[in-house]
């Protein structure tokens, strides 16, 4: 490439840049970090300006403090310079800005920008989303179900304030006031470190509101609790305990076909013996010994440690499998049983930290 000789792709960008900041056209603008997005919406805002639309009724709004921040300096600086700038420096300006020749009287007004915006009631409205969702709660209060002249915590006061809170519960446990948070927090405790219990405790905190929400559309929470444990597949007495002592019955499985299967495996090799043998002890254990045992003894015959079925091959053979294909078959219908079981015990889970974690969370709303 010739030096002076326009780069193509460059020049293409730039049209698009130009083509984007028409505050005409309704556009979305997607690229990565550096590429000129902040400018694109500079530009916007300064081509509303010049077409006359008052500073007041322009609302731009960004995610963060440092990105309206950065936005309403840039504009700043580019109106500021436009009242310094002479004829010829601002003519080249905005040909930059339009991607054309400027009109008379956006060359007059552009100049005058700078102190209009300065002089304006609001000035340039720049904001984040929250500041703007706080303003217009701020002037119809009662209409969002807010107390007048109400003001927002910062977040240091509210690491206090929920700091405080979660001390009055834990409070209560420790004078043992509550029976129902004593055990949910001791439930909660044995399963996160001091870390990730204080982190819990604040996303409760958090999201207060919206529990508070569902307690009230459940009838309190009781009926939380039934409903996410009638979601999870479970009874109303269901239990870990229950759910193991229900399948380790005599009655609850086909004894025969496994005790059948155990004397097929102990002909095997060494992998089919090994499982032969585990499968014998527990089957001849007492149905109370089973049910203490099954996790621990049965589960892995069937499952994986991630819990999930064996395959074929690791339950028997391929070549005891050939040969005794009603064994393989028994022996799949029990994998199926005991992963149905796998699959209950992690409801049963799931719904007691859940019951354990709305206690808490319901103490807290009370605090």
């Amino acid at each position: 490439m010739n030096r002076g000789t326009t780069n193509p792709i460059l020049m293409q960008g730039i049209g698009a840049q130009v083509t984007a900041a028409d505050p005409a056209g309704s556009v979305w603008v997607s690229a990565n970090a550096g590429t000129g997005k902040t400018r694109v919406l500079v530009d916007r805002i300064s081509r509303l300006l010049l077409a006359g639309i008052p500073a007041h009724k322009i609302l731009c709004l960004t995610f963060t403090k440092a990105a309206a921040a950065e936005m309403a300096n840039r504009l700043n600086v580019r109106l500021g310079h436009w009242a310094a700038f002479g004829e010829a420096e601002l003519e080249k300006a905005l040909l930059d800005l339009f991607g054309r020749f400027a009109t008379s009287e956006e060359i007059a007004r552009a100049p005058m920008l700078f102190a209009e915006t300065i002089e304006s009631p609001e000035g340039l409205r720049i904001r984040t989303i929250h500041s703007f969702c706080e303003s217009l709660l701020g002037r119809f209060p009662l209409e969002s179900g807010l107390a007048p002249h109400f003001t927002v915590i910062d977040e240091r006061r509210a690491v206090e304030l929920r700091e405080e809170a979660r001390d009055r519960v834990l409070g209560i446990a420790a004078n043992s006031e509550d029976a129902a948070i004593n055990k949910a927090l001791s439930h909660i405790a044995g399963l996160l470190n001091e870390e990730g219990f204080a982190d819990v405790m604040t996303e409760l905190d958090i999201g207060r509101h919206r529990l508070h929400a569902m307690v009230q559309s459940q009838g309190g929470l009781e009926g939380v609790i039934t409903a996410g444990r009638e979601r999870l597949g479970l009874g109303s007495d269901e239990t870990h305990d229950t759910i193991i002592a229900a399948a380790t019955i005599d009655d609850a499985f086909d004894k025969v076909a496994l005790t059948d299967a155990v004397a097929v495996l102990g002909g095997g090799s060494k992998a089919d013996i090994n499982c032969s043998g585990k499968l014998k002890r527990w089957l001849e254990r007492p149905a109370k010994q089973r049910a203490t045992c099954f996790v621990a003894d049965c589960m892995p015959i069937f499952l994986t440690k991630k819990k999930q079925p064996r395959a074929n091959s690791g339950l028997m053979t391929k070549r005891l499998a050939d040969a005794y294909p009603g064994t393989l078959e028994a022996l799949i219908t029990e994998q199926k049983r005991v992963f149905a079981i796998s699959e209950k015990l992690k409801a049963a889970s799931i719904a007691d930290n859940t019951h354990a974690l709305l206690t808490i969370g319901v103490a807290l709303l009370d605090t």
